[in-house]
Parts: C-alpha cells; structure tokens; sequence
C-alpha cells in the first residue's frame, strides 16, 4: 500500500475517534487536533509519511514550560522512530494530551505573553469576513503568507485584522504585516499600515496596493520566523505573498 492510500485510511480512522475536534484547516493547510481551549496540535502530511518519513508538526500551548516543550520534541522522535512506516499520528496526539493536561481548577495558568494576545486579539463573536490565501511562500525556515479582503470602513479592517488572528497559528506568528486602503463615504482615500514590528514593511504593502491601484483591499502578510534572518529578501517575499492574495481576492486592478 502506497502513502497515499495509507494516509487515507489513517484520516478516516483519526476523524472517526475524535470528530469535530480533528479538522482541516483550509488556511494553513494542514490539520488540527483540539485538545483543549489551551492546547492544538497542528499536523501536515507529507508526500514521504508514513512509509519513508514523519509528517510535519507544530503546537500550541502557552501553558506549558520548556521541559514539557522538550518532552514533546523528543518523544514524538521516539514514538516515529519506534513505529516507523507506520501511521503514528495517533500516538503523537495521545502523547501530547499527556504532556500538555491541565487539570481542572488549573484554568488560570498562563505563559508569558498569553495575557497579552488574548486582550489585543479578542474579536467580538459572529464576525465573518470573505477572507483570501496566497500559497504559502519558505525561504530559509521562514514562511509568507498574505491575507486579503475587500473593505469600505475601519470596521470592516478590523473585522478582517481579527477574523485572521482568531486562528492561533496566525495570531503566534512572529509578524502580522497590515497595509489598508479604502474610499470614505466622502470619495477620500484613508489608507494606513502597520508594520508590527517589522520595520519598513507596512509602508511597501501600502505602496504596493497604491502600484495595483486596489482602493478598496486590506492585506496581511504573516510570518513565522524560523531563526534564520534573510535579509532585505524578506521585503520581496512580503510583497509577492500580498499581490498573490490580492489577485486571489480580485482586488488588484493590474496584474
């Protein structure tokens, strides 16, 4: 049996044991195991898994410490190493529950930070906005993922700003790059950026959708920083992750 045909199985058997709490997500491409309001585990299948190598993983789990952290890494090395050519991403899921449990009463514990996330990223409930994804772009361990949605007010860039940080592997991400230009009720351009802490990459987005001479488009291009600086390369990959959502979303009037 090929990796395809076994991957198959091992998501009809995965969605059978745990139900909605395992899922696709359509954004990040890869799939998600709800453990709790306080831990994920993000898995993305690969074309070698499970017969010539592991699937790709990360988590979320403000709660826990660094040796947990560690436990996880090394545990989930043993357990692929133990059952390797086989599906194991049930062990892996068993094991992080263990690793990551918070015992009732416990709901108060939180990581560095975390306070801080949920008070700047709370949204109010309901909001849907029609969002668009560009494919994801890697360069040196770093990824570019641009976001875009078609607005006509402030209300409507915040909306799309929390809509896409209710998604936990977004709102941790290490740059959430915001560049926004619409028409008022007065025919006035309000345009603005937000370069979260990435200098200089809010004011090119702005001027790029200034170059598609998208006037009514909001655009948000992720980053997950995987420890490696690329230089000024980053600003390149910023821009082609925003034009690439934008025509996704037929905001751009140029190709």
């Amino acid at each position: 049996m090929d990796n395809q045909k076994l991957q198959e199985q091992e998501l009809i058997s995965l969605e059978s044991i745990f139900g909605k709490d395992w899922y696709y997500d359509e954004i990040m491409k890869n799939y998600v195991i709800k453990i709790s309001k306080e831990a994920e585990l993000w898995v993305t299948l690969t074309p070698d898994y499970p017969l010539n190598g592991p699937p790709k993983y990360e988590f979320w789990a403000p709660h826990i410490n660094k040796v947990q952290r560690n436990r996880i890494y090394t545990d989930f090395i043993d357990i692929y190493e133990k059952f390797k050519g086989e599906p194991i991403i049930f062990q892996w899921i068993e094991r992080f529950k263990e690793v990551v449990h918070v015992p009732k009463g416990s709901g108060n514990v939180k990581a560095k930070g975390a306070t801080k996330v949920a008070r700047k990223y709370d949204s109010s409930d309901n909001v849907t906005v029609e969002i668009k994804h560009s494919d994801p772009i890697n360069d040196r361990k770093s990824t570019f993922q641009g976001h875009a949605c078609r607005i006509s007010c402030m209300d409507d860039v915040e909306k799309f700003r929390n809509s896409l940080l209710a998604n936990k592997k977004i709102a941790q991400a290490k740059h959430n790059v915001l560049a926004y230009r619409f028409k008022n009720q007065a025919k006035l351009i309000v345009q603005d950026y937000d370069n979260d802490g990435e200098k200089q990459a809010g004011s090119r987005l702005l001027h790029l959708l200034k170059i598609l001479e998208a006037d009514n488009a909001a655009v948000i291009v992720t980053r997950w920083y995987g420890g490696i600086q690329i230089g000024s390369d980053r600003f390149k990959h910023y821009n082609e992750a925003a034009r690439l959502a934008l025509l996704e979303a037929n905001l751009s009037n140029k190709s």
